[in-house]
Formats: structure tokens, C-alpha cells, sequence
């Protein structure tokens, strides 16, 4: 019986793999684009400036899964103290777990299967928490840009001043609001309490009153530092492909890229579609080249998910057998 279980959990990591595969190669090669951004890329080698900018974006590439693995360690060291090498490898083995599922969100099934002694379970409620962190920044920085993008790019559009006041209000509702929900995570636990469905699985639910207001603002700061390095990539690329944008401009248009993609609901194959779509709408606003900023969209998504979770594939068939 031990042995048809083990035969099983292999041929499901080789599952794992081959839809992860599969699906890198469909949205890469197979991708209308891809030809194009091969064809550009190889370009961007004769152009010394645009050889900066595209080898600085994959630099960053490292530090924005080294930050997401730093967080990984600091939240998961509540029930078992990982290596930041083991870290790297959940991280990156939950990206490639999560490519192909809708919106990414079986990120954390990678994660936890790389816990020896740790509850599983428990893992599972804690990369809630690192994903809440992301999701807080995304709607802190998108939604402030958004009152920007309302006041300088869209003068014939504009609010008359009650509405638009009306409109600080309720961003600065939504940020408040956000925060402390955030820094309440603790409070889920006795929460989950009321609850005789949840109550039986108190001893779960308990790992959110472990972390201090320190360790959850530590843990922001991080998410904000991973947020800062993919709109620094962004902005890197659209230079990199020719998309002539102000760094102050960058600053403004690409977390409400970052936004809209967050906020609507997509299936994984719709997802780059999604992206590129919002990038033309936005940062199409201060520039024409349509091309650049397809190719740049199209080229962050390779840069920072494709080849990471093509990586952590390998992580994955490295997974070891646990009876738990």
C-alpha cells in the first residue's frame, strides 16, 4: 500500500511538471509574441543602453524571489525553521505549482510539501498571510496612483471637486481599512472561534495570534521591497523596448497595471492577455509604441514567472515522500 502511494505522489509531481511545462511553452513559444521579442532581444545586444536596462531587469529577477524567499522563512519558522536554500526551493517550487492555476493560487501547495516537520496545514494558513501582505501593497500603491492618473492624465474626464474629494475619501477608507485588516490577522484565530465548523480546528487557525505587529510590519516591508523591484523591471523593460515613459510616469501607470490585473478574476491562459491588455490602456496614455509595451509585458512575465517557475520545476520532482 505504501509503495502504490509513493508510485502515486511521483506520477503526480511528473503532473505537476508537465502542465507547468506545457504551459511555459504555450504562453512562450507558441505565443504570437514571441518572435517578435526574440527578434527585438537580439537587437537590444548591439544597443549598449538597452543592454542595461534588460540584463538589470534579470538581475532584479533574483531579488524579487530572494525577498519572497526571506519572507517565506521569517513566516514559516512559527512551525519549522527552515533554511533560506530550502526556502528558495518552496518558493520557487509553489511558482511552478501555481503558473497554471487560475489567478496563481496554488502557490502554497509547492510551499508546504517542502516542510519536513512543520504541519502542513498550518503552512498552508500562513502563506495567506505573506499573500495578504502583497495583495495590501498592491492596493495601497494602486490605489493612490489611481487618484494621480485621475488628476494628470485624464483632464477631460475630470471630477468636479466634490466628487473627487469623494474619491480621496473612499481610497483613504480602503487603505485604512486595509492596513488594519492586515495588522488584525492576529484576531482570526479568536475569530475563528464562533464558529463550530472552524472551532474543531482551532489548533489551525491559532498559528495567525503568533506573529507580533513587528514581525507582520517586517513582513510588509518585504512585500513592499519585491513590489518596488517588478515596477523598477517594468519600467527597465519599457525603456529596454523602446517605450519613451518619465520614471515618474512609470511610477503612476504601472501599479494601476498591477492593480486591474489583481482585482479582475482571470483563468492562468487569459492572464498575459489581461496584462497586456491594462499596460496598452495605461501606459499607452503617455506613449504610441503599442509594440514596446506588448513586448515589455510579454518579457516581465517571462523574466519574472516563466523562467523562476521553469526552474522550480526541478524543485518540484525533488520533493521527497512524506506519509503526512
Amino acid at each position: 500500500m505504501e509503495k502504490q502511494k509513493y508510485i502515486l505522489f511521483s506520477l503526480l509531481k511528473l503532473l505537476v511538471v508537465s502542465l507547468a511545462l506545457w504551459y511555459i511553452y504555450r504562453e512562450t513559444v507558441l505565443n504570437k509574441n514571441f518572435e517578435e521579442a526574440k527578434r527585438t532581444i537580439q537587437g537590444v545586444v548591439y544597443s549598449p543602453k538597452s543592454s542595461f536596462y534588460f540584463i538589470m531587469t534579470f538581475i532584479l529577477m533574483f531579488f524579487n524571489w530572494g525577498f519572497e524567499s526571506l519572507k517565506w522563512k521569517m513566516l514559516i519558522k512559527k512551525t519549522e525553521n527552515i533554511s533560506f536554500g530550502n526556502s528558495i526551493k518552496a518558493v520557487l517550487s509553489g511558482l511552478t505549482v501555481s503558473v497554471f492555476t487560475p489567478n496563481r493560487t496554488g502557490e502554497f501547495l509547492g510551499r508546504v510539501f517542502y516542510l519536513n516537520k512543520g504541519d502542513k496545514v498550518k503552512g498552508a494558513l500562513i502563506s495567506l498571510i505573506g499573500s495578504m501582505s502583497q495583495f495590501l501593497v498592491t492596493i495601497v500603491c494602486g490605489s493612490v496612483s489611481l487618484l494621480f492618473f485621475i488628476l494628470n492624465y485624464q483632464p477631460e474626464y475630470y471630477l468636479n471637486k466634490y466628487v473627487f474629494a469623494m474619491l480621496v475619501f473612499l481610497v483613504f477608507i480602503t487603505i485604512i481599512f486595509s492596513i488594519l485588516l492586515f495588522f488584525s490577522s492576529p484576531a482570526l484565530s479568536g475569530f475563528s472561534e464562533r464558529f463550530r465548523i472552524l472551532k474543531k480546528h482551532k489548533k489551525y487557525f491559532s498559528v495567525f495570534s503568533e506573529y507580533s505587529q513587528g514581525e507582520l510590519f517586517v513582513i510588509l516591508l518585504l512585500s513592499f521591497c519585491r513590489y518596488f523591484i517588478f515596477t523598477l523591471q517594468f519600467y527597465f523593460l519599457l525603456k529596454c523596448f523602446s517605450v519613451e515613459i518619465y520614471f515618474a510616469d512609470a511610477w503612476v501607470l504601472v501599479p494601476l497595471i498591477f492593480l486591474a490585473v489583481t482585482v479582475v478574476p482571470t483563468i492562468t491562459p487569459a492572464e498575459i492577455g489581461v496584462r497586456e491588455f491594462f499596460a496598452l490602456q495605461f501606459i499607452g496614455v503617455v506613449s504610441s509604441n503599442s509594440v514596446g509595451i506588448v513586448l515589455a509585458t510579454f518579457s516581465l512575465w517571462v523574466i519574472n514567472l516563466a523562467i523562476p517557475a521553469f526552474a522550480g520545476s526541478v524543485f518540484v520532482l525533488g520533493i521527497k515522500w512524506s506519509r503526512k
